[in-house]
C-alpha cells in the first residue's frame, strides 16, 4: 500500500512539473530583448530565421551565400526571412528588395553575446530561439540546407 501511495505521489509531481511552463534559454533572452529594443518588434511564434551581418565579415564567403539566399528565395516563403545587419551597403540591392532587411545602426547586433560572426543564421518557432550558428567561412554548403 505505501509503494502504491508513494507511486502516484511520484506520477502527480511529475504530471506537475511537466505542466510548468518552460523558462525560456538565454539566447532567447537576449535575442527577444534586442528585437523590443532596436526594432520596436516580437520573436513571431511561426518558424523564422534571422540572418545576422556583424560589422566584420568575410566579404567573398558572404557574397556566395547572396547568391544562393537568392536562388533559395525563388522557390520558398520570403517572408520566413529576415536580415539584420550593421552594414546596409553589404546586402545587394536584390537580396533586400526581396527579404525584410533592417538596419541596426546602434551596433548592437556586434555586442550581443550569441556569438555573432561572419554570417549567423538564427532559428526560432513559438517565441524561442532554437538554434544559433555562424557559417563557418571554409563552409561551401547551399545556404538553403542551413535555413532548414
Amino acid at each position: 500500500m505505501k509503494s502504491l501511495i508513494v507511486t502516484l505521489v511520484g506520477m502527480v509531481f511529475l504530471l506537475t512539473c511537466n505542466d510548468a511552463p518552460e523558462k525560456p534559454n538565454k539566447n532567447t533572452e537576449v535575442f527577444s530583448n534586442y528585437l523590443r529594443n532596436q526594432f520596436q518588434t516580437e520573436l513571431p511564434e511561426t518558424p523564422h530565421r534571422y540572418l545576422l551581418l556583424p560589422a566584420i565579415y568575410c566579404k567573398g564567403c558572404v557574397q556566395k551565400y547572396w547568391m544562393d539566399l537568392t536562388q533559395w528565395g525563388e522557390t520558398n516563403d520570403h517572408n520566413l526571412i529576415t536580415i539584420i545587419t550593421t552594414q546596409p551597403k553589404a546586402i545587394p540591392d536584390s537580396i533586400s528588395q526581396q527579404f525584410e532587411t533592417r538596419v541596426d545602426r546602434s551596433g548592437m547586433l556586434d555586442r550581443l553575446p550569441l556569438r555573432v560572426a561572419n554570417l549567423t543564421i538564427l532559428k526560432s518557432e513559438n517565441r524561442n530561439v532554437y538554434s544559433v550558428f555562424s557559417i563557418p567561412t571554409t563552409d561551401t554548403t547551399y545556404v538553403g540546407k542551413l535555413l532548414e
